[in-house]
């Protein structure tokens, strides 16, 4: 009967797999494209026999139910009020699963003790960061070495959420690891080893691993230990972007290449021997099985080394499943196991291109020598980037053309050239005495230089077009486009090349040019202020002020903080699909809303620069002067008034040299800007004191506005009652940093503003916030973060 019942529903199990993924996501708060997809799945099995459509109910409700009590465990588990809670707690740690990053060590532990109201956390997973500041080498080699029950102190929160709009979510990552808290250390001290049969295992990974990890601060080394062993180091970093951007991270990552080539040799090398083929194949597995220990578990090796097993063990039975429903029915499997497997990317890649490439590979395809066995490879690595562009796109906010170079380059050289380096480097790891430091030396300056020389190259250079965030319907759009290629080849048909560039041309050209929409987002810039201003029909980008940092540590030779924009600023940019700015606007030189124009210069195409004169003149400015050697600067003179860019933003700048002396004169110097959003006005004054605030409604006493963006971060110094009366704006934004030194936004304004009735939000609050406004659905209010009390 269950023969029968394979039967029936035999190459259908692919449909189940996808229609459980968008099941699942649904079930965590997916729309969009999902739910269209997932109504199109469901169309698609109303066709198919009807036991497949109690197999797809079975399914589901198998799957539902199981997120359904992994998701009320994370519930309970963050529920608990424990924010701010100071605890001692001891740990067990997995020294692997400790990273190491220039100022903390951070990583998950289990929860072995606990006392009074954080007993409820025995048992679970959290997440911790340690300050290496006061911490020696030594103690931190040990934390890393060490299969160990740790003893911490420290205070319990809750991991970060993103605070810019599609970036990366720590607490979004942890939940899908079934982790709800997070403990800052502030003491740690060595308890007992870990005598579990877990601790046991995890020691001795960390052993066998140890000759790796003793020269992972050498280039070559570090770059051998995380595309063979995916261990992470500091040295790694170097390459990190280039291989992510270049897509070989993810094809040693997702593709179970590797696997392929170790079973290759491993079982030839057995045969070589005389050990028979029933040996060698039981060998094989359970060394690879012991390989994806050592590996932790990823899931594009969980996914090679179980189809291969799974289908030795159907080809013994005679069951009814094809290549493909095993796959599906391991899909399944996993995604009981851990249904948060349904929105990772890795997951979703290495099952979806494993697929690609079995539909592509289910008819057999003659090849002939020489150029049509290029043309072969050329078609199917292509076909594989269609599905996966579409999908990095939406991620990573960028498309890289070029991986289609380099990830047909390492696929060509990889049986013969890389996997064979690679195995050799891991030999000589193993097998060579201790004290070979110039040896992997030399090795590693030798890869650092090749690196630097091919990102010089401009034929290697990375050629990231930014995109943004793409929509659902251009995702839908991209998606279709990569099955029709599909369904092209599978027939032995040429690839439809013409159709498939119009489609990204219009998707990634045109469709920006149709958007009605006028976007303005304040930027969440920790204490600081940028907002992003997109105007309707147009690709134009306008940035005014870019937030920063002081260079707090003196370690630099600048005053500013060089990196504070590369994980505040630049990454909020790029996932709003900004490659090009048509025009920054300083308001003034204060540190908090210049300090990261240098460093968006270095990664952000900028064709204008405007200034007002007081801003021209000050040191910090001519500091960063020889950085914008290719941008055009702009002064503005006082008293200028200008509209322009499309009736978008108007600038004014006041003219009253009283105001720029004294303390405030820098606050009191800054550009005002109105920017019409459609049919409605949003003010913003910089830092304008309420001296100067007083003397702009002294010049222009018709001057109105719908909204308001506070002066100074919701300072004392700025916002006064006639201010507001005078103005009299729908809404109030203020952009200041969470917990800020300076106790921004003060409670005095936030009294003034409930005194008159007006509702406001603060990025401290709300991360980013953005006002968009379209003519059919008019303006409505966007953030990144949804707080628990609003205003």
């Amino acid at each position: 009967m269950m023969r029968r019942y394979l039967e029936a529903v035999q190459f259908d199990w692919f449909w189940l797999l996808w229609l459980a993924v968008l099941g699942l996501n649904l079930a965590q708060g997916a729309r969009g494209w999902v739910l269209v997809l997932f109504i199109f799945l469901l169309v698609r099995l109303s066709f198919l026999p009807k036991e497949t459509m109690l197999l797809a109910c079975c399914v589901l409700g198998l799957l539902w139910g199981r997120f359904g009590q992994v998701s009320q465990a994370y519930q309970e588990q963050a529920s608990l009020p424990l924010a701010g809670v100071e605890t001692t707690l001891i740990l067990a740690l997995d020294p692997l699963a400790v990273r190491e990053t220039d100022f903390q060590l951070r990583g998950e532990g289990h929860v072995v003790n606990a006392t009074g109201q954080v007993s409820p956390l025995i048992g679970e997973q959290i997440a911790f960061n340690l300050s290496k500041e006061e911490q020696s080498d030594a103690f931190i080699q040990d934390l890393r070495k060490q299969a160990a029950y740790w003893q911490v102190e420290g205070v319990l929160m809750k991991p970060d959420q993103a605070e810019n709009f599609f970036t990366f979510d720590e607490r979004l990552y942890f939940k899908g690891r079934d982790i709800a808290w997070e403990l800052e250390v502030s003491t740690v001290s060595f308890a007992q080893m870990d005598t579990s049969l877990s601790g046991y295992l995890a020691q001795g990974r960390r052993r066998f691993l140890s000759p790796f990890i003793r020269y992972e601060t050498y280039a070559w080394v570090a770059l051998h230990n995380k595309l063979l062993l995916n261990l992470d180091s500091q040295a790694y970093r170097q390459f990190r972007n280039g291989l992510s951007d270049y897509g070989v991270l993810h094809l040693f990552a997702l593709s179970g290449f590797h696997i392929h080539f170790l079973r290759q040799k491993i079982r030839y090398i057995f045969l070589r021997c005389g050990v028979t083929i029933e040996t060698t194949n039981l060998v094989v597995e359970v060394l690879l099985a012991c390989y994806c220990f050592l590996l932790r578990y990823p899931v594009g090796v969980i996914r090679s080394l179980a189809v291969k097993w799974s289908l030795r063990w159907i080809q013994k039975e005679n069951l009814p499943l094809s290549r493909m429903d095993t796959t599906a029915l391991v899909g399944l499997g996993l995604l009981f196991l851990k249904p948060a497997y349904a929105s990772q990317l890795s997951f979703l890649l290495s099952f979806g291109l494993t697929m690609v490439i079995q539909l592509y590979y289910q008819k057999p395809k003659e090849l002939s020598e020489g150029a049509s066995a290029w043309k072969e490879s050329f078609r199917f690595q292509l076909l594989c980037l269609l599905f996966t562009w579409p999908i990095f796109m939406r991620v990573n906010h960028e498309w890289n053309v070029q991986q289609f170079i380099s990830v047909s380059l390492v696929t060509g050289l990889f049986n013969q050239l890389v996997m064979p380096v690679m195995l050799l480097t891991s030999i000589g790891l193993l097998l060579l005495p201790q004290g070979l430091e110039p040896m992997w030396a030399i090795l590693s300056d030798g890869v650092t230089r090749i690196w630097t020389g091919l990102g010089e190259w401009a034929f290697f250079a990375r050629t990231n077009f930014i995109t943004g965030r793409i929509s659902d319907l251009v995702l839908l759009l991209l998606l279709a486009a990569a099955c029709y290629a599909l369904y092209r080849l599978s027939r032995r048909e040429e690839l439809p090349y013409l159709h498939l560039g119009l489609v990204y041309l219009f998707c990634l050209g045109v469709m920006p040019l149709l958007d009605p929409r006028t976007t303005v987002t304040i930027i969440d810039v920790d204490q600081g202020d940028a907002m992003l201003v997109q105007p309707a029909f147009s690709r134009e980008q306008w940035l005014i002020d870019t937030g920063g940092r002081g260079n707090w540590f003196g370690e630099a030779e600048t005053s500013y903080d060089a990196n504070f924009a590369r994980y505040t600023l630049i990454p909020a940019l790029k996932a709003l699909g900004v490659h090009r700015l048509t025009g920054v606007i300083l308001t003034h030189p204060d540190i908090d809303h210049i300090g990261n124009l240098p460093s968006l210069a270095e990664e952000v195409r900028i064709d204008r620069i405007y200034i007002n004169d007081f801003t021209a003149e000050q040191a910090i400015w001519q500091e960063m002067l020889p950085y914008l050697s290719q941008t055009q600067i702009v002064q503005l003179p006082p008293g200028y008034v200008g509209l322009g860019q499309g009736n978008v933003i108007e600038l004014l700048i006041l003219d009253a040299p009283e105001l720029l002396m004294g303390d405030d004169a820098s606050n009191n110097s800054s550009i005002i800007q109105r920017i019409h959003i459609g049919p409605y006005q949003l003010l913003a004054t910089g830092d304008l004191s309420q001296a100067g605030e007083n003397r702009l409604q002294a010049q222009y006493p018709n001057l109105t506005t719908d909204f308001l963006k506070l002066g100074h971060h919701g300072s004392h110094t700025s916002t006064s009652e006639e201010y507001l009366a005078w103005l009299q704006p729908h809404f109030a934004y203020i952009s200041a940093g969470e917990g800020n030194r300076y106790g921004h936004p003060h409670p005095e304004v936030l009294a003034k503003l409930e005194a008159q009735g007006i509702p406001y939000a603060c990025t401290a609050d709300y991360g980013a916030i953005q006002l968009q406004y379209s003519p059919l659905f008019g303006v409505k209010m966007n953030t990144a973060i949804e707080p628990e009390n609003s205003n």
